[in-house]
């Protein structure tokens, strides 16, 4: 799986200098493709990340699911920098004060699931 992924991230990354030698930055930038979200889904199998909840999308709607930037930076669209999580679980990373406590919480699964 990380092969893939670093193969998708480098293609990625090599279309966007193209882009950006051939017409200036992409207004788009900050925006998750559809294509990224759907590579996000599939490779966390279509289930909240959070091992406390563990939700997946084939027992509830495909909008019930977010693709959650894990250190906030919207603009980071690497792939070890997104986990698929339910609505629910999103909307607790945004609580208060919480952000450091989940962006450490997510980097860890990220770093188990990936060894």
């Amino acid at each position: 799986m990380n092969k893939e992924l670093d193969k998708y991230y480098k293609e990625q990354a090599r279309l966007k200098r193209l882009a950006y030698a051939e017409n200036g930055p992409n207004p788009d930038s900050r925006q998750l493709k559809s294509d990224m979200k759907n590579f996000i889904r599939n490779r966390d199998k279509y289930t909240c990340q959070n091992p406390e909840c563990g939700m997946s999308e084939s027992l509830y709607e495909k909008s019930y699911f977010e693709v959650h930037h894990i250190n906030y930076d919207r603009e980071n669209n690497n792939p070890w920098n997104l986990i698929l999580l339910c609505l629910s679980c999103h909307a607790r990373t945004f609580i208060k004060n919480s952000k450091q406590f989940w962006t450490k919480f997510y980097i860890e699964i990220m770093k188990k699931r990936f060894k």
